[in-house]
């Protein structure tokens, strides 16, 4: 109680020490008298205005705290960020893999600001002063409410996918080439003659062989037959070249003994013709290589050449089941190629059937997303993602007067699948978390004084700010009892020391300041950009020095060691309150250090 004592008194006084900072200053403040007495100015706070400062205080998100239990401060006020409006907005956006449900639920507690309304209005009589001019204001301050907003967990899914894949058909065909004979001939266009033998004894034998070549010139007719039948494809090619034929007489002597005897040899010249021959075969269309083997000698003679093609058919079987947990309403969407096949709700079971020939395999392509949404928020569980993908197998094999081919699939499946994680069944009890009123403890909180202070500093200067907050805090009578909300003080026009001493707030918002601490004792001291007189060193920067602090009579009374709170030296100087709002943490940020200077 002492410490509190001492805290409320160095808030009273703390214009007094700011003041005293600039020189030799000699200040008193002004208490609002009577209000018959004057005319006081009508200044009237706008509601929006203060809904709306509340709705862009600035915040970052605390990521370590998404997937926790039951975190205290989700939530970091610190001077700089998104405004909380956006934020509150993103993490209720999120699904399920990103936050666990504590979270979720305190954020959406605290999104009830944004459904805030006005209960009721306070007026107070401050003064401002500028130089030797007083002013006198009748201000009245609106004041809110606001509940939780109660909404479902994000919907995720529990989701497999069971695929399989047979073979139910086949087919095997084939074509070929028939050969016929427009015209041929051929010509003897050279001869040559090679003589040899050898003797033993009484034994001899020679030989005389001629070699005649022959040039021959044909008019070949194709017909294209497919599974035995003429397919009224047909085509001429004409051919040309040269082989050889001989004849040999060999005779023997064996004393008188003489035998002749003579025999031939006719060579040839052989070519291969194929065409490529297109027809529709189940599942598609198949280019085949039909052919014909040729042999040219004296006459010409031929073989077919086969193509053969044997297929497959395919039945794949895919089985989808999602369960979905959670949400609000959700619905459940699954996609094969980018055209919606299903939608549904809670429980889904779904088969994704299809038939398939080898010649023409299937890419499909299969996402599965649930939805749901609250306010204008759509949050999204991403279920599956992933394909069927069937990949040709061919197999060849040639022999001489066939190819064989064929045509087979591999069918495999790759499929992202969602995980659900732990905290989706292991979580603190949403009734746990809404037993506290996030929402209402916001615009009751830190966050009005906030948007208190940017509505006044619109039109007032950071010292007048300091005076309005003077003039408020000189009116509020003391209790012994505190209030839950800071807020309630204004609201009500009372509060305990403590309560009165945090109505401070709005300057800690845009005022440097450094808090002096010793023992019990504790002196908020600031610094504001305006100059008093030419003495005035004012802070600017992490070099200025602030000078000349006489202290009055006043503060000597209440501090009985004031020379050891108040020492010369440099200070870190901070803006923004240190102050934890559940779900949000306020930290105060480094301004600068500064070399203070006290005089006694």
């Amino acid at each position: 109680m002492e410490r509190a004592i001492i805290w409320f008194v160095a808030a009273i006084l703390v214009l007094t020490v700011l003041l005293s900072l600039v020189g030799n200053v000699n200040v008193k403040f002004i208490v609002p008298p009577a209000a018959q007495s004057y005319n006081y100015k009508k200044l009237t706070i706008p509601s929006s205005e203060i809904i709306e400062y509340m709705n862009h205080l600035p915040t970052t998100i605390n990521s370590s705290s998404l997937t926790a239990y039951f975190p205290q401060y989700i939530l970091i006020s610190s001077g700089s960020g998104n405004d909380i409006l956006n934020n509150v907005l993103h993490v209720l956006s999120m699904n399920a893999s990103l936050i666990a449900p504590g979270p979720y639920w305190e954020v959406a507690d605290l999104a009830g600001f944004l459904q805030a309304h006005l209960t009721t209005n306070k007026s107070y009589l401050i003064v401002i002063t500028n130089g030797a001019n007083v002013t006198y204001y009748n201000m009245t301050l609106p004041f809110f409410s606001a509940s939780p907003l109660n909404v479902s967990y994000p919907p995720s899914d529990n989701t497999s996918v069971h695929t399989a894949s047979f073979v139910i058909n086949s087919s095997t065909n084939y074509a070929y080439l028939e050969a016929n004979i427009l015209s041929y001939h051929t010509q003897i266009i050279s001869e040559r003659t090679y003589h040899g033998g050898y003797s033993f004894g009484n034994y001899s034998v020679t030989w005389v062989t001629r070699v005649y070549t022959y040039r021959y010139d044909a008019t070949v007719s194709f017909h294209v037959y497919y599974d035995s039948t003429y397919t009224n494809v047909s085509f001429d090619r004409g051919f040309s070249g040269y082989f050889d034929a001989s004849t040999t007489c060999v005779t023997y002597k064996d004393g008188n003994y003489v035998t002749h005897y003579c025999f031939g040899y006719v060579g040839s010249d052989s070519t291969n013709v194929f065409y490529q021959y297109k027809h529709e075969v189940p599942g598609g269309i198949y280019t085949f290589r039909p052919g014909a083997h040729l042999i040219f000698s004296l006459s010409v003679s031929w073989y077919p050449i086969y193509s053969y093609f044997t297929e497959y058919e395919y039945e794949v079987k895919s089985v989808i089941t999602i369960n979905v947990y959670n949400g609000t309403s959700p619905v459940t969407s699954i996609t094969w190629n980018n055209g919606t096949i299903f939608s549904g709700n809670r429980s889904i079971n779904i088969d994704v059937n299809f038939k398939e020939w080898a010649i023409n395999p299937v890419q499909i392509t299969i996402n599965a997303t649930t939805f749901d949404k609250i306010l204008n928020i759509t949050r999204a569980w991403h279920a599956v993602e992933g394909e069927i993908s069937s990949q040709q197998i061919v197999y060849k094999n040639e022999t001489e007067n066939a190819v064989y081919v064929e045509d087979r699939l591999n069918i495999s499946n790759d499929f992202l699948i969602a995980k659900q994680p732990s905290w989706v069944f292991n979580h603190v009890p949403q009734a746990e978390v809404y037993a506290h009123n996030y929402a209402d403890e916001f615009v009751n909180g830190p966050a009005y004084y906030y948007a208190l202070a940017r509505v006044l500093l619109n039109n007032f200067t950071t010292y007048q700010l300091f005076e309005i907050v003077h003039s408020i805090q000189s009116q509020l009578i003391i209790t012994n009892t505190s209030w839950t909300k800071l807020v309630d003080a204004l609201r009500y026009g009372n509060g305990s020391l403590m309560d009165i001493y945090y109505q401070a707030m709005p300057t800690l918002f845009f005022v440097q300041y450094h808090n002096f601490t010793s023992e019990n004792a504790s002196i908020l001291i600031g610094a504001f950009n305006v100059n008093f007189s030419n003495r005035t060193i004012i802070i600017e920067n992490g070099t200025t020095t602030l000078t000349g602090l006489p202290m009055g009579m006043l503060l000597r009374n209440v501090y009985a060691n004031i020379s050891t709170i108040l020492r010369n030296g440099t200070y870190p100087f901070y803006e923004w309150p240190n102050y934890g709002s559940p779900p949000i943490l306020f930290e105060a940020y480094s301004t600068g250090n500064y070399s203070v200077e006290f005089i006694f």
